[in-house]
């Protein structure tokens, strides 16, 4: 199983939908996401 990491930014012209990303190692994964506001990020 992977260690799973998630970094979470906020921008006001973000789109969660667009601006993401993973990166994943193997035994690693990252979770990069750029929201308008905390609550955006939450769905």
């Amino acid at each position: 199983m992977a260690f799973r990491a998630l970094f979470l930014a906020h921008a006001p012209d973000a789109d969660r939908e667009k601006h993401n990303s993973v990166i994943d190692t193997g035994k690693y994964k990252l979770f990069t996401v750029v929201v308008k506001s905390q609550v955006d990020g939450a769905l």
